[in-house]
């Protein structure tokens, strides 16, 4: 009996022991890597944790990324491909600062290119830029994660933080402000007798005044008659030229030609989506985001 229930409890320990390990294969992957070392532990566990209780509570996996540098690669698309290889959900944010390029990037994917619109990715980048540039990094993935909780909030209430866009079967009193209206004028017969002697007055007057000074003026058809008698004497005629102004227009020719493109792991860009602008990733993911360089 003894051995029978040792090994029943062998059994549950090993049952308890692959649990764990499945546990830990499938458990979320951190959400703040200090890559950069710009930190201390203190700083990056608090954020940790706030971060892992946002993500919990929406459903988005809220990350905050720090590296020395991206190697050349640009930040976006870094970001986007940080966001795809690292086994994060479909729905996410990440805050990516490459501290040798100083450069802001934001990486959104899924539920969260409409929850992070273009406008809202500008405020928080306008909000963090002040930490950042006196290097309070904790200070600025902190108002990151506040102003992340507050969209995500906003988002569930049906009103993303965006720009007013009014409702088109809604008259807005400051887009489309009320035509007023006015009544139609009366006839007068008294204001069209004033308004005929002040036009009288005002031009008929002068103009009369000037046809009068005029009146003794001939026509001239030689330009002797503008000189005085003997007041010119012309010694020598000759032509000189001066220049000549050429204009030479090319050709055009069958094999004039404009191409242009471009290349990096991120391309696709200019889709808008609602209130977004969506690229692919190199993965072929959708994401959305923004960045800026301080």
């Amino acid at each position: 009996m003894y051995i029978v229930k040792k090994r029943v409890l062998s059994c549950f320990l090993a049952l308890l022991l692959l649990s764990l390990l499945a546990a830990g294969a499938f458990a979320a992957p951190n959400r703040v890597l200090d890559g950069a070392m710009l930190m201390t532990e203190e700083e990056v566990a608090a954020l940790r944790a706030k971060a892992d209780s946002i993500s919990a509570s929406s459903g988005l996996d809220v990350v905050i990324l720090t590296v020395d540098t991206t190697g050349g690669e640009d930040p976006q698309a870094f970001a986007d491909d940080y966001y795809d290889e690292s086994g994060y959900r479909d729905d996410g944010i990440v805050f990516l600062w490459p501290a040798e390029e100083r450069e802001l990037t934001i990486s959104t994917k899924g539920r969260a290119i409409d929850i992070f619109t273009d406008y809202g990715i500008d405020g928080i980048l306008d909000a963090v830029t002040p930490y950042f540039l006196n290097e309070d990094y904790a200070g600025g993935f902190g108002v990151y994660l506040d102003m992340a909780a507050d969209y995500i909030e906003q988002a569930e209430n049906g009103e993303p933080y965006d720009t007013y866009v009014p409702d088109p079967g809604q008259i807005d009193p400051i887009v489309n402000p009320p035509v007023p209206v006015r009544k139609p004028a009366r006839f007068s017969f008294f204001w069209l007798v004033v308004s005929l002697l002040l036009g009288f007055l005002l031009g008929g007057v002068p103009l009369a005044k000037h046809k009068k000074a005029v009146q003794n003026v001939a026509l001239k058809t030689n330009a002797s008659d503008y000189t005085r008698p003997e007041s010119f004497e012309l010694s020598r005629a000759n032509d000189v030229f001066l220049y000549q102004n050429v204009t030479r227009v090319p050709r055009a020719s069958s094999s004039d030609s404009s191409s242009g493109g471009g290349s990096g792991r991120s391309g696709g860009g200019g889709v808008s989506r609602g209130g977004s602008t969506t690229h692919v990733s190199s993965s072929g993911s959708v994401h959305g985001g923004g960045s800026r360089k301080i």
